[in-house]
């Protein structure tokens, strides 16, 4: 079977959005992997430069400067030019950005090129995960946090590969290039089984024909390519037919408030902070705890991020089904009470065994909490779907980039059991916020 088209009648026509939902998993999976990448082999970048903490430090800003102005920006962009356009773009800025961090030979060129990571990391983010947002629909069930988890997956398999090279004395600029070539095969096989489209007023023009591909610039793109004399691939029809009747069309009343944020994004934001701070807070303390609090032995003090790590892998492969029984605020909540018994547990004196517990309690409620805050963010009925999630992304993203530093200045006053305080009681609004988003779905 052909990797860029669809199955001979012969054999069967499988509905398109499993093919969507196998090329999305193989996405996930490498930007989890590039992240990782990076991640995993700072300590040897820095040494290759010569750099003190301070410098790593100020060198490491470069990545979040890139990343926050363009969080509302990939919004918009997506939402102009279509997803399957800016995933092109944002994967081959990340090849091409993860490339010229291996081989930086300077602090500049260091920082230009965490600065093109963050920008090129968000729009892969945000079209990825419209994408991600429309497949959901076509299949009318939840599988969002199934991507979600191919995301952690790739990250756990790129920080164990970056280990093994790193270990094996190869380099970050060979192992960069080494992830970087296969990433752009999988796209160059990949990239006509994504969905075509994303807008769901285009969808619905004229019925998905000729009024639809002008009212979409992604569409337009495609049937350009086709040319008028070729017929739209059966495919593609089907995928139009199947967003159309998911996707009705907005009231002339509400298509001037497109970009309007509605109180269920807002709540959603609220919610994702909460996740995205606890999520930043494990990265980076769980290891200092299980050193400095708990004192594990050498060869123990990673167990507690391995706990944690293993645990929300496994919670966002079974998320979909409890998600599909039980409903997305019923598994928000539930989340929510996890983490917030798992870091009681970090609080509360005790041994290796319940802080590791409790470190894998965390992993197993935040699993679930930002692929649902992202799904129900593109079931809004005022915003675009990509202009939704970028919304929800740049507020959600500041508790992991705020809780993480504000939990290292309350351990320097209060110890870092006692700040951890903050998060169970960020966890335990989690679960008075999630019901209020009853009301507004």
């Amino acid at each position: 079977m052909s990797l860029t088209g669809a199955p001979p009648a012969s054999r069967g026509v499988r509905p398109p959005e499993t093919y969507y939902r196998r090329s999305l998993n193989v996405l996930f999976f490498i930007f989890g992997l590039n992240f990782a990448a990076w991640a995993s082999r700072i300590p040897d970048v820095q040494r290759a430069l010569g750099l003190n903490d301070a410098e790593l430090g100020a060198a490491l800003f470069g990545a979040p400067l890139g990343q926050l102005p363009c969080m509302l920006a990939a919004g918009f962009l997506v939402n102009r030019f279509g997803s399957r356009v800016i995933l092109a773009a944002g994967l081959a800025l990340n090849i091409l950005s993860l490339a010229c961090l291996g081989f930086a030979g300077s602090f500049p060129v260091l920082f230009i090129s965490l600065t093109v990571f963050g920008i090129s990391s968000n729009l892969f983010d945000i079209a990825l995960n419209t994408q991600a947002v429309l497949v959901e629909k076509l299949h009318k069930r939840s599988i969002m946090a199934s991507f979600h988890g191919f995301w952690s997956l790739g990250g756990m398999a790129g920080g164990l590969l970056g280990g093994v090279l790193a270990y094996a004395g190869i380099g970050p600029g060979a192992h960069f290039l080494g992830i970087g070539i296969p990433a752009a095969a999988c796209w160059a096989a990949l990239h006509s089984r994504l969905a075509p489209c994303d807008s769901p007023k285009g969808l619905t023009a004229a019925g998905g024909g000729a009024g639809h591909e002008q009212a979409c610039a992604s569409c337009a793109d495609t049937a350009d390519l086709a040319g008028p004399s070729r017929a739209k691939p059966a495919r593609d029809i089907a995928h139009e037919r199947a967003v159309a009747s998911a996707h009705p069309a907005p009231p002339a009343s509400r298509r001037s408030r497109l970009v309007r944020p509605d109180g269920l994004i807002l709540l959603l934001a609220l919610v994702a902070f909460g996740n995205m701070a606890a999520e930043g807070t494990m990265y980076d303390w769980i290891a200092v705890y299980f050193t400095g609090v708990v004192q594990a032995p050498e060869e123990l003090t990673r167990l507690g991020y391995i706990a944690c790590m293993g645990a929300m892998v496994t919670a966002r492969f079974l998320a979909d089904n409890v998600i599909t029984r039980l409903g997305a605020i019923k598994v928000l909540q539930a989340g929510a009470v996890l983490m917030c018994g798992g870091f009681a547990l970090l609080i509360v004196p005790s041994g290796i065994g319940p802080a590791t517990l409790g470190a894998a309690l965390i992993g197993f409620g935040m699993a679930s909490g930002i692929p649902i805050c992202y799904s129900l963010a593109g079931r809004s009925k005022t915003i675009p779907p990509s202009i939704a999630i970028s919304l929800v992304v740049f507020i959600s993203f500041s508790g992991f980039m705020l809780c993480p530093p504000l939990i290292g200045y309350l351990s320097h006053a209060v110890g870092l059991r006692s700040a951890f305080i903050p998060m169970a009681a960020l966890s335990f609004a989690v679960i008075l916020t999630a019901p209020l988003l009853k009301r507004k779905l």
